[in-house]
């Protein structure tokens, strides 16, 4: 027995011994990979930061120790001789120190460096003495030649890494799993090179680790913290020493203090561990809360101590921050916020998350590791959850606040990432380690799956052969070559002769590099700034920087790029760039007259295989393995054909941007998008079908419509079957809906060119899902036909009703024009037209040549996507997309109001799900929403009599005179005196004395404005629906269900975003009440067993969302940090409430997360290339006059008014009247409070009207008391209906309140703002009214079943009579309107659904062009249609037009707008607003454009046609408006253009860009 104990007991040690030696191994491996040619660069310093810090640690002198913390006398103080020290000093004083001590002549420093030497790292040299003999020299110094020294520091210290990473996982895993972690930090190729650098990232990687380490023992260590017992002394110890390494990462680099959030959550943990329970006493709380403050404080104080002993110079006294340090702390604010620094253009046009993540996976760790380490993530997580190991929260939030901090700056470098590498690799250390064992532990089990779990064990061992094989390729490729610019200076000193003239970048380093070699050989060296902007002007020749290039190209000989940074760079700012990006272009396709001659380049290798470097970012590549490229000029450089190449006209209209301006580009096209827009299609081809062209084409997009509907319905059923209507009214907005936006996902991510091919792509998606979902649920399908014929009956009915009935106004009025009242119309029309010949998105803007739509386009991307696949033309989609939007915006309500009314929790099989009153209240709501007016249709009425008033009698006094003038017009109407025409217009505009548009929608339906207004009407009835769905599944218990609807809802607010931003606020809020509501109302199932994974879900949030947001706060990414301190706030809440309330807030955090990352996902293409400006808001200085406003919102009022009266009357059912007033009666403290609320509620509105207005007083005195009834109804009866009824009118209050008081910044006066957010009050006071019609009725019926007395039914006939009067006062607007409104047009006798036609009528219109006191021009617009039709059916592709740019909403802009061929410029108005930040590029545009025309000067217009790439010149009815006819006439006599359509008046010109080219030679030569 003894005898075998004692075997057990050697084996056991031989197996330490063994682990011992490997451990050693391994470290000396990690060691030598990291001192592999450490010399790499031969002293020459190719990097530059190093470079820097050679140049500081030159400058920088050991001193007294007296002045050591005195900032101004200092010798150490880098601040003395330089301007800016970002770095710690830590690692610099480190270096400075060690290279001092081994550069002195002393017996311990000569065998340290010998040794050093000998073991093959060169710190010594042979070297030739002035008299010509060899002598043995150090090859450092600690001075400027301190690099090797600073980097055999890294190498050591990097080496500790790798020690501390296998300790950090033993202590979170096991020693088998940290050996590995160890061995994969080994052969981490970003380690492994900056160990290579002199710099800090080594250091602050080594301290962070550390102190990570630190305090996971500490957590591990001292557990017993949690009952509550006070810090003891060797705890406080623990926490010093942490401190302390936290400190001396700071002190490294000041964003090493990032590594504190670990021991803050170690900290947490152990003092909280046993007080997560509700139970747990406030006394027992409050001591575990005492533990934590101690120890984060007395952390705290060490790490800020440490900091101050070894960063000195970052203060000016004790404690104050020196001001040179907080000046580099806003340098580095200003540069991680992409400011005016060139090197961080490489992040333009980059994925915030992605290409940071992309970099560090494929660069940094490379395939092995990342494999690794996506494994171990999943598998921590599972640890967390299942196993409750909360001790690896602590690695995990500094890894999550320190890629939050990284992340979200715009300059996400991959070395900023160093510090979180140990801890992430530990956790793919265990996640490799763990598949393997469990596929080897299977596999020994000799399950039948023995292939699968075979087949596992290989895919571990061959992922960590390629970790071993990818860190040895790294090196082998990159260090054990030589450097490619010192093998490109060899070849240049051999290869090119002597006396040549060499080009180099003032941005990059130089080749040849300087060498004695090279003194042998004298090159001139021409500096290339071409980080300058394209418009800037050389300030000591006076010219253009184009033209300064072309000279420069003139003179060398040889161009040579020493590496990527400059034209990797360049190209992602085409708008700033665009010459030096052509130039590049040209370069490297041997186009210019420069031929490649050489290249140098060294990519990690093995046995003769490249390994690609994908991803990879400048500091990862430019310093110590750049691609140096060599090009000679060859017998074709032609100067001239290098302008036309560089185009210098082009470039001198180039903005100059910051970087993080630099994603929108300036919101214009992408060259390659501008060339492909160069050919293409004619309109006709994109827009003409043998199949669906002709008059039937409303007949083939209905059709479309119901077939979009048919093939989402299966799925459509499937989800919302918590409805009583199963969302079959969902599915026509879902079918129109699901084929554009899936043909906007193939078209935005670049799969395929915007097309016919697109479009069948989605059609066949959607059939695929419906064939799918038909075959799982055929039976729900089949019975929904059977036994809801009534509902959807009723649906098609609705849908096609209106579909036609707006299709028949249009045909009574289709003009897209009119010369005073025309509205948004053109603006419309192209932009309509454009996005249907875009191949690309963003679609290129019509009214701005060269630039991209900065508008939310989306609604008319929807129309495009039938309309490019049916081949229709805009004219008729135009009317088409009217109908269905509105058709669409009315089936939502209807369907809202039909489910919500319908909707009972517990269904019986005899009672139908959808109920006949349902449908009727369904039916008012869509009266209440689409046909009805306000009562300023009356007041209207009233202005006509008043015109026509003979009496004059009391005129001016209020009421009285009123009636009197009324009364007086009446009386001269029946005797004779025709009345002036009804102004239909005017209650569009009800509020006096301001700009506000107040429309509501029948009057925009009338009007016919395809407006984003009013395309976002669906989305908003869509989202609404979609919560009540959502809250419904809830309530049922559909997990699944209940997940889907919820990322549906962050889908429909993306969509709402690219649709009709102004909608997205108020419906980020709905949805947020809608993940309220359903987690307040999920129905749960057993708790128990799940009990411990929730609570540790719920700290995994915590402590994932409060890194996340202090990593976001660092960085100043405001809306990060506030929805993560929100996800942070909720989950803490979780972890000390009971377990119903965890899950239900858990159900929320889930649901809300979902909903995100979906909108996200789809928002991300759409932002990337739009600008949004001033989105603040700021207080309105005008107010809603009271009259006006109760003229527009007065039937919602008094049903409000109502419904309000009659809940607190069946609340009150049963006492005498004196008790309602007489609190002294109330039968509970809930009465008392709910009295003295309302009178608070009724003073502060009071307040609010005395003070600011009474609109204000009135809607927010709405708002709080239908937040006061909900809130009742919630805790007492809960009846869904009157919660619905209630949400309603409190949003739609709140909505109204809110321009009384704020307005968006960018708005002009409250235009907008009130516009906007109006309408959306009408839809949601629609439907809270039929609601509240909905439940007075139920009740009435309710109290005649009851026998109520004579009295109650007197209630019942005056509501019935004054609800059907106030119907009959909002339908006279619609009665009396759609006349006027229909004869608005120029030919009222034409009947069609084109768009066009009106202009073969002939129409014509006067202006006053010269004054009202001159002749008004005769303006016949009909004219232009000939050149229309000719540029429709001539002209490939989308090229540039110029047209007569003037005043906004006149006749300007035209042919762009009916041919969707971009013009220079359009309405100027519009541009102004779409593009706020480059008001001096339209300025210049339309000055430029009118210059054209009227300017008699044929070198301007050379330079203006080559300046915007114009290629037809349109003559027409605007050009002979405003442009004399000699200066027409002169304009055709330009050589560089040609008549190609010409009729009695009008001409087409085509710009020959050969011979303008030619004129500018010619000019030049001049």
């Amino acid at each position: 027995m003894f005898i075998m104990a004692d075997s057990m007991s050697l084996n056991t040690k031989k197996k330490s011994s063994l682990r011992r030696v490997g451990l050693v191994v391994l470290l000396l491996v990690a060691f030598l990979l990291r001192v592999w040619n450490l010399d790499w660069d031969e002293g020459t310093h190719q990097h530059p930061d190093e470079r820097y810090w050679s140049i500081v640690t030159a400058d920088i002198q050991w001193e007294d120790p007296v002045t050591y913390f005195n900032s101004e006398d200092s010798e150490l103080n880098p601040y003395r001789y330089r301007s800016s020290w970002v770095y710690g000093t830590l690692p610099l004083f480190a270096a400075k120190g060690a290279a001092e001590f081994l550069e002195a002549d002393f017996f311990l420093s000569n065998w340290v460096v010998s040794a050093v030497d000998s073991v093959g790292i060169n710190l010594k040299e042979d070297r030739l003495s002035a008299n010509g003999e060899m002598y043995v020299a150090k090859t450092f110094n600690s001075g400027f030649e301190v690099q090797n020294i600073g980097r055999l520091l890294a190498a050591l210290i990097d080496t500790g890494t790798v020690l501390l990473t296998y300790f950090l996982g033993r202590a979170l895993f096991s020693r088998a799993a940290g050996l590995i972690a160890a061995t994969l930090l080994t052969f981490a190729p970003i380690h492994i090179q900056y160990s290579h650098f002199h710099g800090a990232e080594p250091w602050v990687t080594f301290f962070g680790t550390a102190a990570v380490l630190l305090s996971v023992l500490f957590y591990k260590s001292y557990g017993t913290l949690g009952n509550g017992d006070p810090p003891k002394r060797c705890e406080i110890i623990r926490a010093l020493s942490i401190g302390f390494f936290c400190g001396l990462a700071g002190a490294s680099k000041f964003t090493g203090f990032i590594v504190f959030t670990a021991p803050v959550f170690a900290f947490a943990l152990t003092t909280f561990t046993n007080n997560w329970d509700k139970g747990t006493s406030r006394a027992r709380r409050s001591e575990a809360f005492f533990s934590f403050v101690t120890l984060v404080s007395v952390s705290g104080l060490m790490a800020i101590g440490t900091f101050r002993v070894f960063q000195p110079y970052a203060f000016s006294n004790s404690l104050k921050l020196h001001a040179d340090f907080v000046t580099d702390l806003k340098y580095l604010q200003d540069v991680n916020k992409g400011g005016d620094f060139p090197w961080v253009i490489q992040w333009v046009d980059r994925l915030p998350l992605f290409a940071p993540l992309k970099s560090m996976l494929w660069s940094g760790m490379g395939p092995g590791i990342s494999v690794c380490v996506l494994i171990g993530i999943v598998f921590v997580c599972r640890e967390i959850l299942h196993r409750k190991d909360f001790s690896l929260l602590i690695p995990i939030s500094f890894v999550i606040a320190l890629g939050a901090l990284v992340t979200t700056q715009f300059n996400p470098l991959n070395r900023y990432y160093l510090p979180v590498y140990p801890m992430l690799i530990a956790c793919g250390g265990f996640g490799i380690h763990r598949l393997w064992v469990g596929a080897v532990r299977r596999l020994k089990s000799q399950q039948h799956d023995n292939i699968v779990w075979g087949s596992v064990a290989l895919f571990c061992s061959l992922t960590m052969g390629v970790v071993l094989i990818w860190g040895a390729g790294f090196v082998n490729g990159v260090y054990q070559k030589t450097h490619p610019r010192l093998a490109a200076s060899s070849w240049v000193t051999e290869n090119i002769p002597a006396g040549a003239l060499i080009s180099r970048q003032v941005w990059d380093d130089a080749v040849p590099i300087r060498s004695a070699d090279l003194s042998e050989r004298s090159y001139a060296l021409v500096e290339f700034d071409l980080f300058r902007s394209d418009s800037s002007i050389d300030q000591e020749s006076g010219l253009a920087k184009p033209e300064v290039l072309l000279a420069q190209l003139d003179e060398v000989d040889y161009i040579i790029e020493s590496s990527n940074r400059i034209y990797d760079s360049i190209p992602r700012m085409p708008a700033e760039y665009p010459s030096t990006v052509a130039y590049y272009e040209a370069l490297f396709n041997e186009q210019l007259g420069f031929s490649k001659i050489a290249s140098f380049e060294n990519k990690p290798s093995l046995l003769g295989f490249d390994f690609p470097s994908w991803g990879s970012e400048e500091t990862f590549s430019v310093y110590d393995h750049p691609a140096v490229t060599i090009w000679e000029k060859s017998d074709d450089w032609d100067v001239e054909k290098a302008r036309r190449i560089l185009n210098p006209f082009a470039a001198a209209n180039a903005p100059n941007l910051l970087p993080r301006e630099g994603t929108s580009n300036a919101l214009l096209l992408e060259p390659s998008q501008y060339r492909s827009m160069q050919s293409g299609d004619t309109f006709d081809e994109r827009f003409s079908s043998g199949i669906f062209a002709g008059s039937f084409g409303w007949l083939w997009w209905f059709l479309w419509l119901q077939i979009s509907a048919l093939l989402v319905l299966p799925s459509i059923l499937q989800l919302c079957q918590s409805l009583p209507d199963r969302g079959y009214g969902l599915s026509k907005v879902f079918g129109f809906l699901a084929i554009g936006t899936i043909t906007w996902i193939l078209v935005s991510w670049d799969v395929v060119n915007f097309s016919r091919f697109a479009v069948v792509v989605s059609s066949l998606i959607m059939l695929a899902t419906c064939l799918w979902q038909l075959s799982r649920n055929r039976s729900i399908i089949k019975d929904f036909f059977l036994h809801e014929r009534r509902t959807w009956v009723t649906v098609e009915i609705i849908f096609a009703g209106v579909f036609f009935a707006v299709l028949a106004l249009r045909f009574l009025n289709p003009d897209m024009w009119d010369a005073f009242r025309g509205g948004e119309k053109p603006m419309e029309m192209g932009y309509l037209t454009a996005i249907g010949r875009s191949e690309n998105l963003p679609p290129y803007d019509p009214w701005f040549a060269g630039g991209v739509m900065n508008y939310y386009y989306f609604g008319w991307f929807l129309l495009a996507v039938p309309m490019v696949a049916l081949g229709l033309q805009p004219e008729f989609v135009f009317q088409f997309g009217l109908a269905t939007y509105v058709s669409l915006a009315v089936l939502g309500v209807l369907t809202i109001i039909v489910n919500l009314v319908s909707y009972a929790r517990e269904r019986t099989s005899f009672k139908p799900p959808v109920l006949s009153g349902a449908i009727r209240t369904g039916i008012l709501a869509s009266f209440l929403f689409a046909i009805a007016g306000t009562f300023d249709g009356v007041r209207r009425y009233h202005a006509q009599f008043r015109e026509v008033d003979k009496w004059n009698l009391l005129s001016g006094w209020p009421v009285v005179g009123d009636c009197l003038e009324f009364l007086g017009g009446f009386v001269a109407w029946l005797q004779g005196t025709p009345l002036p025409s009804y102004d239909w217009w005017g209650p569009s505009r009800v509020n006096t004395g301001n700009f506000d548009i107040t429309e509501f929608p029948f009057f925009t339906f009338l009007f016919g404005d395809l407006h984003p207004h009013l395309m976002g009407m669906p989305v908003f009835t869509l989202l609404i629906a979609l919560s009540m769905a959502y809250v419904f599944s809830c309530q049922g218990g559909r997990f699944i269900h209940s997940v889907v609807l919820a990322a549906m809802l962050g889908l429909t607010i993306a969509i709402s975003k690219m649709t009709n931003t102004w909608d997205m606020p108020t419906l980020c809020l709905i949805a947020v009440v809608a993940f309220v509501f359903g987690s307040t109302s999920f129905r749960l199932k057993a708790l128990s067993s799940v009990h411990n994974s929730r609570l540790a879900e719920s700290i995994l949030w915590l402590v994932a969302s409060a890194s996340v947001a202090l990593g976001a706060f660092v960085s100043g990414l405001g809306w990060v940090t506030a929805i993560s301190a929100m996800f942070a706030l909720t989950t803490g809440v979780s972890i000390f409430a009971s377990d119903e309330v965890r899950l239900r807030l858990l159900i929320f955090v889930r649901h809300l997360f979902v909903s995100l990352i979906t909108f996200l996902i789809f928002v991300i293409p759409y932002d990337q290339a739009r600008e949004t400006f001033d989105l603040g808001l700021r207080r309105t200085s005008w107010v809603s006059p009271f009259s006006d406003f109760l003229s527009h919102w007065g039937v919602f009022f008094f049903i409000a008014l109502v419904f309000i009266c009659r809940e607190a009357h069946q609340r009150l059912k049963g006492r005498s009247l004196q008790s309602i007033f007489d609190v002294r009666h109330f039968h509970s403290k809930r009465n008392v409070l709910n009295f003295w609320l309302y009178v608070i509620y009724a003073l502060i509105a009071l307040s609010l009207g005395l003070l600011i207005g009474w609109a204000l007083a009135l809607s927010a005195y709405g708002a709080a008391v239908s937040v006061h009834l909900l809130v009742l109804e919630i805790l007492g009866t809960r009846s869904v209906q009157k919660i619905g009824t209630f949400c309603l009118w409190a949003l739609g209050f709140a909505i109204l309140a809110g321009p009384e008081i704020f307005v968006v910044s960018n708005d002009v006066e409250r235009m907008n703002t009130v516009f906007k957010f109006w309408l959306q009050g009408w839809t949601l006071l629609a439907l809270a009214s039929a609601l509240s019609v909905q439940i007075i009725y139920q009740s009435i019926r309710v109290e005649r079943k009851n026998q109520v007395t004579s009295r109650r039914l007197s209630f019942a006939s005056l509501w019935s009579f004054s609800l059907v009067m106030g119907l009959i006062i909002v339908i006279v607007y619609p009665l009396s309107s759609i006349g006027p409104r229909l004869d608005a047009r120029f030919a009222k006798d034409l009947r069609t659904l084109n768009g066009l036609s009106y202009l073969s009528t002939q129409p014509v219109f006067a202006r006053y062009d010269n004054g009202l006191d001159a002749e008004p021009s005769i303006v016949r617009i009909g004219e232009d249609l000939e050149l229309i039709n000719w540029l429709r059916s001539s002209v490939s592709g989308s090229p540039t037009i110029v047209e007569w740019t003037g005043l906004s909403y006149d006749w300007n802009s035209r042919i762009a707008v009916h041919t969707g061929l971009p013009t220079v410029l359009g309405w100027s108005s519009h541009q102004r607003q779409q593009r706020t930040d480059y008001q001096d590029m339209i300025s210049q545009r339309k000055f430029e454009v009118q210059n054209f025309y009227t300017l008699k000067d044929h070198k301007y217009m050379t330079d203006f046609l080559l300046s915007y790439g114009v290629s037809y010149v349109i003559v027409g009815v605007q050009e002979r408006r405003f442009v004399s006819s000699d200066a027409l006439k002169y304009l055709g006599e330009h050589p560089g253009i040609r008549r190609v359509f010409s009729d009695d008046l009008n001409s087409i010109y085509r710009v020959d860009e050969v011979i303008l080219w030619e004129l500018t030679e010619a000019a030049s030569l001049n």
